[in-house]
């Protein structure tokens, strides 16, 4: 597949933003385009493949890497909503190399060397410098942990997506802790609006009222308007609070958990 030719998103090489708003983008298209969360997971490759058929998303291999184990889907060129991503196997314990595979070779530049029969295109080094630096930030997150998975879905098929460390540390692992493992009867789970938060690079888990208010207000503005939005900025709110009582209590004197992670 033709990665040179991108999709309307931003490839531009500064940091990791670049990467991780394409990641944002195919969540936030489906939201806008169809009113619903993308798909998370799949019990079987056979599954994965026919929900991409269906929706007119092709499947090639990533470099390096088996088909049987990792595949790029991405959406034919002119079909709407847009939608790019990286699915792994459960079984496969290589998928962050599935990840660099896919970003090294989707969004690092490269320009025309040579001329005649000898021409070829090549990356500058300090365009791979500054992209190798970008993806030290970054970790390739299943979007259903794997841990909920293995049980009873030992071959299925998982999105990866490229997410923040600090907010796959952070709020990863307290919104993940303690779920239980995917039931053997699901063949299919979607994005839900507690994992979409964390796509959209939360740092530190909202500890109070204030603070959960703050998420809802970053989400509000990063997530075009459209009719599904309110609906899902109430669920994120309704989930939080259920799980985090905490959540409803005003802060505690001299203590800010500032969602954003600024100082």
């Amino acid at each position: 597949m033709d990665l040179t030719s991108p999709l309307s998103h931003d490839r531009t090489p500064d940091g990791a933003a670049f990467f991780l708003n394409v990641a944002q983008r195919n969540v936030t298209d489906h939201i806008v385009s169809l009113g619903v969360m993308p798909p998370a997971m799949f019990s079987s490759l056979d599954e994965l493949k026919a929900w991409a058929c269906g929706s007119g998303i092709e499947i090639s291999s990533l470099k390096d890497q088996a088909r049987t184990r990792a595949c790029l889907l991405r959406t034919r060129t002119g079909q709407l909503p847009e939608y790019e991503a990286v699915w792994v196997s459960v079984a496969n314990d290589k998928y962050r190399e599935a990840m660099l595979s896919y970003i090294r070779e989707g969004f690092l530049p490269r320009n025309k060397v040579g001329g005649d029969e000898s021409t070829r295109f090549e990356p500058r080094p300090e365009d791979r410098a500054k992209l190798e630096a970008a993806l030290k930030t970054v970790h390739a997150d299943h979007v259903i942990n794997r841990a909920r998975l293995r049980p009873n879905h030992p071959d299925g098929w998982v999105m990866l997506l490229p997410v923040p460390a600090k907010s796959n540390s952070g709020y990863g692992s307290m919104v993940e802790r303690g779920l239980p493992a995917v039931a053997a009867n699901e063949t299919r789970i979607d994005i839900d609006a507690m994992l979409c938060v964390k796509l959209f690079g939360l740092k530190n888990p909202p500890g109070d009222s204030p603070n959960l208010a703050k998420v809802l207000s970053m989400l509000n503005g990063m997530i075009p308007d459209c009719p599904a939005k309110d609906a899902l900025l109430k669920t994120v709110e309704r989930e939080w609070t259920q799980r985090f009582p905490e959540t409803t209590q005003a802060p505690h004197p001299h203590e800010d958990s500032d969602p954003s992670g600024e100082p």
